[in-house]
């Protein structure tokens, strides 16, 4: 189980919370538009959810706040 999470951490420093990045930080401190909350509520459910957008629209960011909620 630890080779399993060592790999994780290594493929996506997400997991890693202790370390300081200054890219990690912007994205989790720009503003969600108050999707967040409702989009977390929808994860309870067992569908496939999509986000979809014009460019530029905040989607990756919801993503890695999404992300940051859920590690």
């Amino acid at each position: 189980m630890e080779e399993i999470v060592t790999a994780i951490q290594s493929w996506n420093p997400w997991w890693i919370k202790e370390e300081k990045n200054e890219e990690r930080e912007r994205i989790l401190s720009s503003v969600s538009r108050g999707l967040l909350p409702s989009i977390i509520q929808t994860l309870q459910t067992r569908h496939v959810k999509d986000i979809l957008g014009i460019r530029r629209s905040v989607k990756t960011t919801l993503l890695h706040q999404i992300i940051n909620k859920i590690i």
